[in-house]
């Protein structure tokens, strides 16, 4: 157990922890490390004639908004965002998408809530899914006062980790790829 995040027992007491954070800080977590993976992204909805997206743990979504408009840079998929903590993206989707991109999220979670997660996310994607995560501390903190990134580990870790819940799951065969963010905010596959 991660003792960073050993008081958040349970995802709706994360949820809880994240729509505080969300509300008392509106400028934070407002979905930005997208621009991060545009390249990752656009290869794989080429790859797989992807016709839908999820942005699961979308932030506020507002890359997708105004001049940002990240998604036009890989074609112009506009995706479905989803964030617990976030009022108007918090509800879960009702269905399957042909891709999932999950960006700067699992390092924000417990590491004994990551396997619910990860599962979480593979049970949205019919195609692919991206994962993008930091293995950093962040600068950021949360609404209780605590660093943003919870599980801090290298990149074998994380592919090790993915794989595992991937491989207990009885799915079709799903194409996932987990890239890395370091010191240098530079995006490198894992």
């Amino acid at each position: 157990m991660d003792p960073a995040g050993a008081d958040i027992s349970t995802i709706a007491d994360l949820h809880d922890l994240y729509r505080r954070t969300h509300t008392e800080n509106p400028k934070r977590f407002l979905g930005h490390t997208t621009k991060l993976y545009v390249e990752p992204i656009a290869r794989l909805i080429a790859e797989t004639r992807a016709e839908s997206l999820l942005d699961y743990g979308s932030g506020k979504g507002t890359q997708y908004l105004g001049d940002r408009r990240v998604h036009e840079k890989w074609g112009g998929l506009l995706p479905w965002c989803y964030d617990p903590g976030v009022i108007g993206l918090a509800e879960r989707p009702a269905r399957t998408f042909h891709g999932v991109i999950c960006l700067d999220v699992l390092e924000h979670v417990p590491e004994h809530l990551l396997g619910a997660v990860i599962a979480d996310v593979f049970s949205f994607a019919e195609r692919f899914i991206l994962f993008g995560i930091a293995t950093v501390p962040s600068h950021k903190s949360l609404a209780d006062g605590r660093l943003a990134h919870v599980t801090v580990r290298p990149l074998e870790w994380w592919t090790s980790m993915i794989a595992n819940v991937h491989g207990q799951m009885s799915l079709v065969p799903t194409l996932w790829e987990a890239w890395f963010t370091d010191e240098s905010k530079i995006a490198r596959k894992g």
